[in-house]
């Protein structure tokens, strides 16, 4: 769809509020941060304490006993059935409703913990079963769970990057790009070939058209990429002078029960959804402005936004000599970089994850 002149108010003010808000911070601290610069003998002595290693056990016995018995209550896993092995399950449909959430959460904790222990000391054992751990999402056929994970991984490898003292020299530069180069293309191809599982790839191409001949060897994951960029603008064009706002965080609250109780919400609170305009109705990618715009508006919604800002940069600071928040940190991080796909700021699995953050996770037993 063309732009519209209320569409481009908006997003130029949505910039603009997450700019305030940072600068706003910034003001009121009276010094300038742009990355946390972590007190990284802080986080070694936390990550590697014995309280953490035992909270991880823990962690890990819940997302395993979890998950295995819901592969014995389905019959199958998802992965299985997309080729024809065994009984026909949907990978929608896999798990218990409410509870699958809370696995994914354990399961996010657990490798966040055991990647960043990776990056300060590297270890074989260590680096199994984080691989193990890692592949999850690919046995349940779940592209958002794998690429929150290799998000966050990013935002981890970064926030070590920050406590490092010396500067790398060019040549460890060039190599350090050039993993990230090859990081990301594996990914789009892994993105890709999951795509390609689940729906027809004959299917997708034909949807969008390419204006060439697409090799047979590349999986539509390139093809997937520029739909998913495409459709969040082209669906928030559509809506922003069409939605009626209630200017009541009714879709935000539900966003936050599980999805088996959110429609008995809905029926007791008398809230009447009303349908997110869809040109076309498979591109159905959202981005978090849906939610935002349909409970508070296109005039409110910048405020909040404003709001968001400020509090990541208050955690950011925070984030030097705490590595609860550190790991707060990059949950939200994570989750404004696939903002412009879905809310997960306010998503029930990431929310979770940040509360076995601060809440869970052992406290601090030292003075920085």
């Amino acid at each position: 769809m063309p732009w519209t002149q209320t569409a481009l108010l908006f997003l130029s003010f949505t910039i603009l509020a997450f700019l305030s808000g940072w600068i706003f911070y910034i003001f009121i601290a009276k010094r300038l941060i742009i990355s946390p610069k972590l007190k990284i003998e802080i986080y070694k002595s936390w990550l590697f304490s014995q309280d953490i290693s035992k909270k991880i056990k823990n962690l890990t016995f819940v997302f395993i006993t979890g998950y295995l018995i819901e592969v014995l209550d389905a019959g199958n896993l998802p992965i299985l059935s997309l080729y024809g092995v065994g009984k026909n399950i949907l990978y929608t449909e896999f798990g218990f409703p409410g509870i699958h959430g809370l696995f994914n959460s354990c399961l996010f904790v657990v490798c966040n913990i055991l990647f960043f222990r990776q990056i300060l000391l590297p270890s074989k054992r260590r680096i199994t079963f984080l691989i193990i751990f890692s592949l999850i999402p690919l046995i349940f056929v779940s592209r958002q769970f794998l690429l929150s994970l290799f998000i966050q991984y990013v935002f981890i490898y970064f926030l070590a990057l920050s406590g490092r003292r010396k500067p790398l020299k060019l040549f460890q530069n060039i190599k350090r790009y050039t993993r990230y180069l090859l990081t990301i293309i594996i990914a789009i191809l892994i993105f890709g070939y999951i795509g390609d599982t689940r729906f027809s790839r004959e299917g997708i191409l034909s949807l969008a058209q390419p204006t060439f001949e697409y090799p047979d060897y590349l999986p539509s994951g390139l093809i997937w990429v520029y739909i998913y960029i495409a459709s969040p603008i082209n669906n928030l064009i559509a809506n922003c002078d069409i939605v009626e706002p209630s200017y009541l965080p009714m879709e935000l609250i539900g966003n936050l029960i599980p999805s088996f109780a959110r429609k008995l919400f809905y029926s007791i609170t008398g809230y009447i959804r009303t349908d997110w305009y869809l040109p076309l109705e498979l591109f159905n990618v959202s981005s978090i402005h849906q939610k935002f715009i349909m409970d508070f508006g296109l005039f409110i919604t910048p405020i909040l936004y404003f709001l968001i800002s400020y509090i990541t940069t208050a955690i950011m600071d925070i984030s030097r000599f705490n590595p609860k928040y550190g790991l707060v940190l990059v949950v939200i991080l994570h989750a404004i970089v696939l903002s412009f796909f879905a809310d997960l700021l306010f998503n029930l699995v990431f929310i979770s994850q940040i509360l076995i953050y601060i809440f869970y996770l052992p406290k601090l037993k030292f003075s920085h």
